[in-house]
């Protein structure tokens, strides 16, 4: 049981249908698997020379038929030196494994111990609060409870009244702002209308001492859409309605 056999695959699902056939073809024991950068997976079995050849040999066939088959070799009676160059991931994953569980161990330990040290302050701490309570209790002069329910209802009335007063007092100057500012607003609305009706009766008056001619060229020139013939034959009256009309648009 010296002798080694080494089958290079990419991929660990080649790497265990090699382990797999080589297990199977001879009387072998698959003794450690390697992790290489790429996805290269290294499987090696132990057993005797002849039984290690068979093993390996079909590995080989069984990773050439999936395509990823990279390199295999046999060392037959292994030198024990060079054992020592072969490292058991197997027993690595072990002793971590057992590092970080009794590390957690010593964890969980120490946090409870800090969690009893810390609830048996926090009663140390309500103890002395209670009984410097009770002392303050015993010195300080209590008022009836009813004296003290009445004063905080007086108290509350006279608060609420007063914000009654303030709520009256701003209405009273919001409906007097709004009753100025409409009052403000029709006054502008009526110097608008009334300004916009002397304008109209400006240009009607100028209107009226153009001569017709003239007023079908200035409509004609608006370009309203009207065509020159209908133009001819409006009256003087529609040529000045359309006319203020255009000049109101404007």
């Amino acid at each position: 049981m010296d002798s080694y056999g080494y089958v290079e695959t990419r991929g660990l699902v080649t790497a265990i249908e090699a382990a797999d056939a080589a297990l199977k073809a001879a009387n072998v024991t698959l003794t450690n698997y390697y992790y290489v950068k790429g996805g290269i997976v290294t499987i090696e079995v132990m057993g005797d020379v002849a039984a290690v050849n068979a093993a390996v040999d079909a590995a080989v066939e069984s990773a050439k038929r999936l395509g990823n088959f990279l390199s295999s070799n046999v060392i037959a009676r292994m030198a024990a030196e060079t054992k020592k160059i072969l490292i058991s991931d197997n027993g690595k994953k072990s002793d971590e494994k057992t590092v970080v569980q009794e590390k957690s161990e010593e964890k969980v330990i120490e946090e409870t111990l800090e969690e009893k040290i810390e609830e048996q302050s926090i009663v140390e701490n309500t103890d002395k609060k209670e009984a410097i309570v009770e002392q303050m209790e015993d010195i300080v002069v209590k008022e009836p409870v009813q004296e003290i329910f009445e004063k905080a209802s007086e108290e509350i009335s006279e608060k609420i009244e007063t914000i009654e007063k303030m709520e009256d007092v701003l209405q009273e100057e919001v409906k007097s702002e709004l009753n100025d500012d409409n009052q403000e607003n029709k006054e502008i609305s009526l110097k608008k209308t009334s300004k916009k009706e002397e304008e109209i009766k400006k240009l009607r008056k100028e209107y009226q001492d153009t001569k017709v001619a003239d007023l079908k060229t200035k409509v004609n020139n608006l370009r309203l859409g009207y065509t020159w013939n209908q133009i001819k034959t409006m009256p003087k009256k529609k040529l000045i309605e359309i006319l203020i009309k255009n000049n109101q648009e404007e």
